[in-house]
C-alpha cells in the first residue's frame, strides 16, 4: 500500500471513551502521524465511502498500512469504528451481526471483498 496520508475528523475528541477506542484501533493497524483534538491523521487511504448503509449516513473504507479501519457516521449520536488486520477482520469488529452482513454486501459490490468471502 502506498504511504497515502489521511485526516479523519473521529466527531469527538481522543480524551473521551468513544474517542479512544476508535483512536486505539486505527493505533493498531497504522501510524498516527498527527492529532489536534478530534482530527487525526494517519498513513492510509480512503478506499470507499459506502452511503446509507446499514441505517448509518455513511462507512467510511480505509486501507492502512497493516489493515482496514471502517469509519461509521451515523445519524446520531456519535461515530464509531472497526478494525481488523484484513477486512473480514474488521467486518468481524462490527458487533451487530445484521450490520456487519449489510457491510460485507456492500463491500461485495464495491468489488473490495470477493462474492465467496465470509458468510453472509
Amino acid at each position: 500500500m502506498a504511504a497515502d496520508e489521511t485526516t479523519l475528523d473521529l466527531g469527538i475528541g481522543p480524551e473521551m471513551i468513544e474517542g479512544l477506542e476508535m483512536l486505539s484501533k486505527l493505533e493498531g493497524i497504522t501510524d498516527i502521524t498527527a492529532m489536534d483534538g478530534p482530527l487525526l491523521t494517519f498513513s492510509g487511504r480512503l478506499a470507499t465511502t459506502l452511503d446509507s448503509i446499514a441505517g448509518f449516513t455513511r462507512v467510511d473504507v480505509f486501507e492502512c498500512a497493516r489493515g482496514w479501519y471502517l469509519f461509521f457516521v451515523p445519524q446520531q449520536p456519535e461515530n464509531w469504528a472497526a478494525a481488523g488486520a484484513d477486512l473480514e477482520g474488521a467486518l468481524a469488529d462490527i458487533p451487530d451481526s445484521a450490520c456487519a452482513a449489510e457491510v460485507r454486501a456492500a463491500l461485495r459490490q464495491a468489488g473490495l471483498l470477493a462474492s465467496n468471502a465470509g458468510p453472509g
